[in-house]
């Protein structure tokens, strides 16, 4: 950290998302409106934010920025020899938690189960639930996948692994709060793909445990017991 004096130290702007400054009211679509009124109505989800702003620990060089847009995948023509993968864009690099980038990669899963789901042309919502639940068990392998891996390199057990995955799930469910305003820019109603994400952040923010095994599939107790 010492090294990198010139990265920014403070949590991500989303966290506070619940309590905008009066300038940045001016510069909101009327879907930004209706956004921060759904959140402000929820108690639970305000003081959930807060505590993660509040116990932000600047531990790591973070990229900021996990999305799927900021990962470059290099395949060999030689099949042996395993893709070469690179994050790039690093405009908003910052000593930071490294759960943000792990929540920020789960979201990238979970968003694309909604884009699997999406409300277009006249499907209802029935529909669009069976086609997020048939995305999913596809997702929950990759972060399954991803968890492990993450875990093992950082050599992460017990209660340390227990404590990031614990934020980052969190920081997933704060990753789609900000996904859905990014969706709803520009306009008059927040658009039906940004209302999904913003009831299954909703979601997770009110039941993060249950969350984690029902909705990333990280069953962390089973595999202790596995184990």
């Amino acid at each position: 950290g010492a090294a990198l004096p010139f990265l920014s130290h403070a949590p991500p702007g989303v966290l506070a998302i619940a309590r905008p400054a009066p300038p940045s009211l001016a510069e909101l679509s009327p879907a930004h409106l209706d956004l921060f009124r759904s959140i402000q109505e929820r108690r639970d989800v305000c003081a959930r934010l807060d505590a993660l702003r509040d116990s932000w620990t600047a531990t790591a060089l973070i990229h900021g920025d996990i999305k799927g847009a900021n990962v470059l995948v290099q395949e060999h023509a030689d099949p042996a020899r395993p893709a070469a993968v690179r994050l790039i864009d690093w405009e908003f690099a910052a000593w930071g938690d490294p759960a943000w980038d792990l929540g920020s990669a789960f979201c990238v899963f979970l968003a694309g189960c909604l884009d699997a789901a999406s409300l277009a042309g006249g499907a209802n919502v029935a529909s669009a639930a069976a086609l997020f639940a048939a995305a999913l068990p596809d997702a929950q392998r990759e972060m399954g996948h991803l968890w492990d891996g993450y875990r093992r390199a950082a050599h992460l057990e017990g209660a340390r692994a227990r404590a990031l995955l614990d934020r980052a799930v969190q920081f997933c469910a704060a990753r789609l709060l900000q996904s859905a305003f990014e969706w709803s820019c520009d306009e008059l109603e927040v658009p039906r793909h940004a209302v999904a994400g913003l009831q299954l952040s909703l979601n997770i923010f009110a039941r993060p445990d249950a969350a984690r095994r029902t909705v990333l599939g990280l069953d962390v107790e089973r595999a202790e017991r596995g184990a």
